[in-house]
């Protein structure tokens, strides 16, 4: 008797303490704040944590401001605003780390730049009610943010405002009237870009890209969109800075007939694009466009550039057209594109700009035409040893190579026969001849392949005497269509798709109690160069439900251990059982067992397919049930459990 008596006291002072230790986790108090005369809250002191909850007066001073920088920095973890503040500072929370909760109590805010910008945990906001205007990077790079709701008054969205966020989706209100430069660039989860169907400025289309009304500029394509191939229609004149920047899933870009300028960065780190073709009238690639495209292999770029600087830093390609017409290569145009092989000039070229061609390791010739008149020192920086330039003989270029101390080779002349896109039959896809001027050509042109294209000839004839300039042959192509036929419970029915269009067949309904499963074969995404049939499999539509959850709820005394099964009606083959709860535990099988210490748990039981992925009904919801387990934990409870724990009491609960 006297040991149970020592244990009571034991757990009584236990109990106490336990219960005290929440008052010595201290909340940031107004005390540690520097408010001005003018209440306007100008800093706060170091080191100050936890949630701060700021009132609308302070020593009798009515809170109005938050000023610039007065939480830089901090390791506050939640602040709630009082209605009182009106204008909110530049930089005023920059750099707040630990920073996830920040509620707005106010009405109409004016916000400074970077207020939020870098808040690395910032996960939830409450914007102002009222507010019209978020500026230059007030949440860049947020990587926690992955949802905010924008008030309908909201007006502008400034340069940058969410760039490097982590929002997962982005929907624009009716009233936005202007999205600046980048403002939602590099959202490294953006699958999508919705906008109010009453707004008159902006719009997104089909594949949830961002476009301004006029359909003029194409300004930001989703990062985690999953298309592999894409159109950019007709009528778009600009391709926006960082428009599809780091999405690593993009194949294919085929470009419209009226573009004139592809903005800065606009292709930059998408690491899986093969393919992009770039039209006639396209004035400006714009600096480091298509930096880090590594897959890129081959480019023509068309005569009507003027301008593209450091457009293919550091691509993967390993042969380049020039067309006739372009005078000047640009600055550091090429440079460290360290696999190209070929580059094709036209006779019309001028100017080779610093840079060029610097660390281009794997180019061993290059044509230099008559028209070139100027070549920077620095052109071929880091190659000067290993290039040989084919000049003509008394040329700039033949000056140029001779003071630089180039290997060069006067008199000859180039035929460059290249595949565009295609590969000759050796797994080539250019070739190269040299000739003196006068000389026979004796060359055979063969025919090359491409993969979903159709050979349709060559852009001019081979000469039967060599003229005094180099010539340039390319492939032209014209790209293939192949069918997708669709057999849904013995009725065919036939759609056409051009070679990488991404593929869009609906799935079929539930039909006679059974639900779709899957195309048989899988449906690609994108068209391949072949026709395909695919039949659409059906199982008995599954059910599952928690045994007894009548109530879809159940309370529990800490300690218990509730158990719980699960019915499945109609499973699909080498599919399962899969349970998760909202406090992280997962489990396969029919049952479950969950002992929350506090707080309210929320237990789901779902039915999955072999690969792990939920099954839906006919109607696309989820096959699954829940139950949500709030759990008793005052004191008496915890005594209670203790000597339930004492004397090896069986804890089991079940439902209802």
């Amino acid at each position: 008797m006297n040991r149970v008596k020592k244990y009571i006291c034991l757990f009584m002072a236990l109990a106490i303490v336990a219960g005290c230790l929440p008052l010595l986790v201290f909340a940031a108090s107004v005390e540690d704040l520097v408010v001005s005369s003018a209440g306007k809250i100008t800093g706060c002191a170091s080191g100050v944590t936890g949630d701060l909850v700021i009132p609308e007066t302070i020593n009798g001073k009515t809170i109005t401001a938050i000023g610039k920088d007065a939480f830089k920095n901090c390791s506050l973890t939640s602040v709630e605003i009082p209605a009182t503040v009106t204008k909110v500072e530049d930089r005023a929370f920059l750099g707040s780390m630990n920073l996830t909760t920040v509620k707005f109590n106010g009405t109409d805010v004016t916000f400074g730049n970077s207020v939020f910008a870098e808040c690395n945990n910032l996960s939830n906001v409450t914007l102002p009610s009222q507010l019209t205007e978020i500026k230059t990077n007030d949440f860049s790079e947020c990587l926690s943010l992955t949802n905010i709701a924008f008030p309908s008054t909201l007006v502008s969205i400034g340069d940058g405002a969410f760039e490097g966020s982590g929002l997962a989706q982005v929907t624009i209100p009716a009233s936005v009237t202007y999205i600046g430069k980048n403002a939602f660039a590099n959202c490294v989860n953006n699958r999508a870009f919705y906008v109010d169907n009453s707004n008159p400025n902006y719009k997104r289309d089909s594949k949830y890209a961002l476009y301004s009304s006029d359909g003029t500029e194409l300004i930001a394509f989703p990062i985690k969109s999953e298309e592999r191939a894409y159109t950019v229609p007709e009528g778009v004149t600009v391709i926006s800075e960082l428009a599809f920047a780091k999405n690593t899933n993009i194949q294919q870009v085929t470009m419209p007939s009226t573009l004139k300028e592809i903005g800065p960065y606009a292709f930059s780190d998408c690491t899986s694009l093969a393919e992009v073709n770039l039209n006639e009238g396209l004035e400006t690639i714009g600096t480091l466009a298509f930096k880090n495209c590594s897959a890129l292999k081959n480019i023509t770029v068309p005569s009507t550039v003027t301008e593209f600087d450091s457009a293919f830093y550091n691509c993967g390609l390993t042969n380049v057209v020039l067309s006739e017409g372009i005078t000047t290569i640009s600055r550091a145009a090429f440079d460290m594109c360290s696999d190209l092989e070929s580059v094709s000039i036209p006779e019309s070229l001028t100017t080779v700009s610093a840079g060029a061609f610097k660390d281009c390791s794997s180019l061993a010739t290059l044509d230099m035409p008559s028209n070139v008149t100027s070549i920077h020192k620095n052109a071929f920086l880091n190659i000067k040893d290993s290039i040989v330039l084919y000049v003509e003989e008394g040329s700039y270029a033949m000056q140029f190579a001779q003071e630089n101390n180039i290997q060069y080779e006067a008199g000859f002349f180039r035929i460059v026969i290249n595949a565009t896109g295609g590969v000759f039959s050796d797994g080539s896809k250019t070739k190269s001849y040299k000739y003196r001027t006068g000389d026979t050509v004796s060359i055979t042109l063969e025919t090359p392949t491409r993969t979903g294209y159709t050979f349709t000839g060559w852009s001019s004839v081979l000469p039967e005497t060599m003229p005094d300039y180099s010539l340039n042959i390319s492939a032209s192509w014209e790209k293939n269509s192949y069918t997708v036929t669709t057999v849904i419970e013995g009725v065919s029915k036939t759609y056409t798709f051009e070679y990488g269009d991404s593929i869009a067949i609906d799935n079929p309904g539930a039909t006679a109690g059974k639900a779709f499963i899957k195309w048989k074969p899988a449906l690609p995404k994108t068209m391949p160069a072949k026709n395909l049939t695919v039949t659409a499999v059906f199982s008995v539509i599954t059910k599952i439900a928690i045994e007894n959850n009548s109530k879809g709820e159940k309370t529990i005394n800490t300690g218990d251990i509730l158990k719980m099964k699960a019915l499945i009606g109609n499973p699909i083959d080498g599919g399962y059982i899969l349970w998760s709860a909202s406090s992280g535990e997962t489990k396969k099988g029919s049952s479950f067992s969950i002992s929350p210490e506090k707080g309210t748990v929320t237990v789901t039981v779902t039915a999955v397919d072999s690969n792990g992925k939920p099954l839906v009904d006919d109607n696309g919801k989820q096959i699954s049930d829940s139950v949500k387990v709030t759990v008793k934990s005052g004191l008496f409870q915890v005594i209670i459990s203790f000597f339930k724990n004492l004397f090896k009491v069986d804890r089991s609960v079940y439902l209802p």
